[in-house]
């Protein structure tokens, strides 16, 4: 099985974002540290992003949990955020092809 992503473009969406999130049986909420660590970028960028209402968030016992496919969406809308994602998030995990 062929798990490798064509990196070439990383402008180019990835991954379908237009898909209809509200349609997503099981959401995943993050902490904004979890968030943080997956997206390979500081606490305080996904601070702003919430402030910004940039990210979809729920508040639990005065915690912000952020809606991951919000987050992803919001990863994907900036080249230096998909940068970071690459080189020190989670996206670091994904097979580069060499072809």
């Amino acid at each position: 099985m062929d798990l490798s992503l064509d990196m070439s473009n990383q402008t180019d969406n990835l991954f379908n974002f237009e898909a209809d999130f509200n349609l997503v049986e099981n959401p995943l909420f993050l902490s904004i540290s979890e968030a943080a660590k997956i997206s390979g970028v500081n606490g305080k960028t996904i601070r702003r992003a919430i402030q910004g209402k940039k990210v979809n968030y729920i508040i639990v016992h005065e915690r912000y949990l952020i809606d991951a496919a919000t987050l992803f969406k919001f990863i994907h809308s900036n080249t230096k955020l998909i940068n970071k994602f690459y080189q020190c998030g989670l996206g670091q995990y994904f097979l580069k092809n060499e072809d």
